[in-house]
């Protein structure tokens, strides 16, 4: 993963967050409220620092708000570079789907975990190679813990982000 893509996994883990309702209630509907309950953790403002490939320490400002239509949106910044975001949760799939868009194209990053806390994350599109675990430390504070392949070598960050 480069650099925007490192961006993306931040930014969508730490939007995977909130509501996308357009599938029919079904039987399980208290845990799709849950889940989608746990998105909420994310609105708001962010500042987080996160490691590229090549070891440096970048710094990444991520705001995340509500949409009308089911879905958190996120805007991430850092310097020159940004990257929008949508991220919610799909009843019909039972799943958490972050929608990463910038320059460089887009990424889609799914999550089958009941919860947003200690959720795990895959890479679905464009490599498939990637995964990430999301943590909430504090109401305050989550850690995102991210792994993949590039160029054979493998590769692992840990990131960090403060509420605002």
């Amino acid at each position: 993963m480069d650099f925007r893509t490192r961006g993306a996994v931040t930014a969508a883990i730490l939007l995977a967050l909130t509501v996308f309702l357009f599938a029919p209630a079904r039987a399980d509907q208290t845990q799709d409220a849950a889940q989608v309950a746990s998105l909420q953790y994310l609105v708001g403002s962010w500042s987080c620092s996160f490691q590229t490939a090549d070891g440096k320490v970048h710094a990444l400002s991520q705001t995340i708000s509500a949409t009308g239509y089911g879905w958190l949106h996120a805007t991430a910044t850092s310097g020159a570079y940004q990257q929008d975001a949508y991220i919610g949760y799909d009843t019909r799939r039972a799943q958490f789907a972050y929608i990463a868009i910038d320059a460089g194209g887009y990424q889609l990053l799914t999550s089958d975990s009941p919860t947003l806390n200690n959720s795990t994350w895959q890479d679905a599109y464009p490599s498939g190679e990637g995964h990430g675990v999301f943590t909430e430390v504090s109401p305050s504070e989550y850690t995102i813990v991210s792994s993949w392949t590039q160029n054979g070598a493998p590769i692992s960050t840990r990131d960090t982000c403060s509420r605002q």
